[in-house]
């Protein structure tokens, strides 16, 4: 399990601006309670293809968060990442177009937050790149932080 390092401040735990945050947990974000206490919270991404004329695509994040236990922690206990169910723009992805089931079954199963807590999560600072895509994985980083961060906005508004 990755370690967080810690270089946003207490009073704003998060790298992404309030506005963004606010916006992506209105818009972006589904949280729903399953029947163990647990949820499963959503984050739609909206991007583009790195290459190929910059194709709009639309992926899903998912993350089912652990009832919380004694300490008030929420346990990251999977994650996945699919296109979304009217998207076109992953296939068309440059990675995707080079070997289509090996990187869909990459995508989804790339799980750098999965057995982290929620609090630590959002203060998770990996290797990212900002490319509209997800063809590498520090670009999936980023979408993956961007995506905790407003489910954790999100649960705590």
């Amino acid at each position: 399990m990755p370690e967080p390092t810690t270089k946003q401040s207490e009073a704003w735990p998060y790298s992404v601006p309030r506005k963004a945050l606010q916006k992506w947990a209105r818009e972006r974000v589904t949280l729903t309670n399953q029947h163990d206490g647990s949820f499963l919270a959503t984050f739609q991404y909206s991007g583009s293809t790195c290459s190929n004329l910059g194709h709009p695509l639309t992926a899903e994040l998912t993350v089912v968060l652990s009832p919380t236990d004694t300490d008030g922690l929420r346990w990251i206990t999977s994650t996945g990442c699919r296109p979304w169910e009217s998207d076109q723009g992953v296939a068309k992805m440059c990675s995707c177009l080079q070997s289509p089931e090996r990187f869909m079954i990459e995508l989804d199963s790339y799980s750098p937050l999965e057995g982290m807590d929620l609090e630590s999560a959002i203060r998770w600072e990996p290797s990212i790149e900002m490319a509209g895509c997800l063809c590498a994985r520090q670009s999936r980083n980023h979408k993956w932080r961007n995506a905790i961060q407003a489910i954790h906005y999100a649960l705590n508004q």
